[in-house]
């Protein structure tokens, strides 16, 4: 804080007026002047504190600002960061998901497959009981011959 100082002074004196008064109203006139000077270091003094105060004040806001802006930056990397793995998880899963369905699929081919064999060996059994009844009456046949 400066050390200012103002002097106020009044462009005139008081000469003439009533001999007795002119000291007493000069004298008033120099208190004036020193209270208004006091009043200009006092306001001068004000205005520094004020103007740290205004500096302090926006060196505050402007940290704050910083800070909030590094907060969104490192918001968003983080917005980012989540919906890449998130996405990466969803393709996972989908590709579990077709994996399992291409298993699902194999397992009723496999299915099919087994029906089929089952339904062939029916068939040969058929055959086969056929064979043997038709031998069994080969079999007769040839017995009462």
């Amino acid at each position: 804080m400066s050390d200012r100082r103002t002097r106020v002074t009044f462009p005139f004196k008081i000469t003439s007026f009533n001999e007795n008064k002119v000291p007493a109203l000069n004298r008033l006139f120099s208190l004036t002047e020193e209270y208004l000077g006091e009043l200009f270091r006092y306001t001068a003094t004000l205005e520094d504190r004020v103007k740290i105060l205004k500096d302090d004040i926006d060196a505050a806001i402007e940290d704050m600002y910083n800070q909030l802006e590094q907060t969104k930056d490192d918001l968003e990397d983080t917005i980012e960061d989540l919906d890449e793995d998130l996405q990466s998880k969803i393709e996972d899963n989908e590709n579990d998901i077709n994996d399992i369905k291409d298993d699902i699929n194999d397992i009723e081919d496999d299915i099919s497959d087994i029906k089929d064999d089952i339904s062939d060996i029916k068939d040969d059994i058929s055959d086969m009981k056929d064979d043997i009844s038709d031998l069994d009456d080969r079999v007769s046949d040839l017995e009462e011959d």
